[in-house]
């Protein structure tokens, strides 16, 4: 017997139904997870059962073993991921676990580097050898960036937002503080470095546009699955907007260079406005889970 497997190692550009030998006496059933060899090394690596073909193929891999007593995700969870994975460009398996509970998943993860750690002869840390649990209390502040980036992610897209401000702003004055000692390791002429330090100006200015507009657009927006919103409204920025209105400055209206320059990084600061009004009205959300 064949089964089609979704295998987790499996990434995007390689996502599809493998194929593997059932060994005899083993029982699977659509839904179930099993233990596979996959890749060249045979890296062993988690997988669920798709469907099963009553044929016999000798040159194909061997299931190892199976995960569960019992399939865990029903043929109307298999259409799901399978949903999910032409909708949001993800692999099937990782449309199963955001099926999974996370618990399971978890287990599952823990048997595969198991039985990896063994077949490789990786041993353990002994008790003498394991850090104390002061000397991790010492490192504790580490801890402090996963708190406050687990705290931004639950708190909303709006708290998201202001970080994103929070970086622009904190990258901007970076930029603006070390403009001067980056432009004189360069052996410029004195007109050349007056010019370079009013562009780096203007990207003081567009870098705290760059830090919102971008995350909002191509993450939220695009990441809630309104990815057309996203692509026609760069087009529209790029050729109907920015390219034209430099080629004029540039080459009819002559204008100096900083001021097509600003004009080829204005739509970083146009798109706030796109994105403070597209994610604040919170529509890629009812497109997200329509």
């Amino acid at each position: 017997m064949i089964a089609q497997l979704a295998v987790a190692a499996a990434v995007y550009a390689i996502d599809k139904p493998y194929s593997y030998r059932v060994p005899e006496g083993m029982q699977v059933q659509p839904g179930l997870r099993v233990l596979v060899p996959f890749g060249r090394g045979n890296r062993r690596s988690e997988a669920v059962v798709l469907a099963l073909q009553d044929t016999a193929q000798r040159d194909l891999k061997v299931i190892e073993r199976a995960l569960d007593d019992a399939p865990i995700l029903s043929q109307a969870q298999l259409q799901l991921a399978a949903f999910m994975k032409e909708r949001y460009f993800c692999t099937f398996y990782e449309a199963v676990k955001a099926i999974l509970p996370a618990l399971l998943y978890f287990t599952g993860i823990f048997i595969a580097v198991h039985l990896e750690a063994k077949k490789l002869g990786l041993k353990g840390l002994s008790r003498d050898e394991m850090p104390a649990w002061k000397d991790l209390g010492r490192k504790s502040y580490l801890l402090l960036p996963l708190i406050l980036l687990v705290w931004l992610v639950s708190s909303g897209a709006k708290t998201m937002q202001l970080m994103f401000l929070i970086i622009g702003v904190l990258t901007s004055l970076v930029l603006f503080l070390v403009r001067k000692p980056i432009i004189s390791v360069y052996n410029a002429s004195v007109e050349t470095a007056e010019l370079a330090n009013i562009f780096v100006l203007i990207l003081c200015v567009t870098a705290i546009g760059t830090a919102y507009e971008m995350p909002c657009l191509t993450g939220i927006v695009s990441g809630g699955g309104d990815t057309n919103f996203v692509f026609f409204n760069d087009i529209v920025f790029m050729w109907c907007i920015v390219l034209p209105l430099s080629a004029l400055s540039a080459f009819y209206f002559k204008f100096p260079p900083a001021v097509t320059f600003a004009l080829l990084k204005a739509d970083q600061i146009l798109k706030c406005f796109v994105a403070i009004v597209k994610v604040n009205r919170f529509k890629w959300v009812r497109v997200l889970t329509r």
